[in-house]
């Protein structure tokens, strides 16, 4: 259980949400620390990405954390 750094209370996983348009896209975030973003030329999709972004929200003061998770 991942807890908060100021108030160490419990953190809860939460999706960050982009809205366009009319609709709701959920956003996924990746990252990568040796080279800029590289996408595959039929998918579109990020190909050399290390690992993703998880959210959370602390269930006491609010604050809102972002930790890496590698592949």
């Amino acid at each position: 259980m991942k807890t908060c750094p100021d108030c160490k209370t419990r953190l809860t996983p939460i999706k960050i949400v982009d809205q366009k348009g009319h609709g709701l896209t959920d956003v996924g975030f990746h990252y990568t620390r040796t080279a800029p973003p590289k996408t595959g030329p039929w998918s579109g999709k990020l190909t050399n990405s290390e690992g993703t972004i998880q959210a959370y929200l602390c269930d006491g003061c609010g604050r809102a954390l972002f930790y890496a998770d590698a592949n």
